[in-house]
């Protein structure tokens, strides 16, 4: 049985990290839904969407 259970890394993935320094060098995106952050960076939504899955 193949096992189908992703861990998340303890590092912060590259596309989090340009996230992070977005909002905080460009524009906010606090509240934005993984789509309008997609529209905004020009990133595919399920990159934007690993990203945003992060723990805190």
């Amino acid at each position: 049985m193949k096992n189908t259970v992703k861990e998340m890394p303890e590092k912060m993935p590259p596309v989090a990290q340009l996230l992070m320094l977005y909002h905080l060098e460009t524009r906010t995106i606090d509240g934005l839904t993984a789509s309008e952050i997609a529209e905004l960076t020009g990133l595919a939504y399920p990159t934007i969407n690993v990203a945003l899955r992060m723990p805190p």
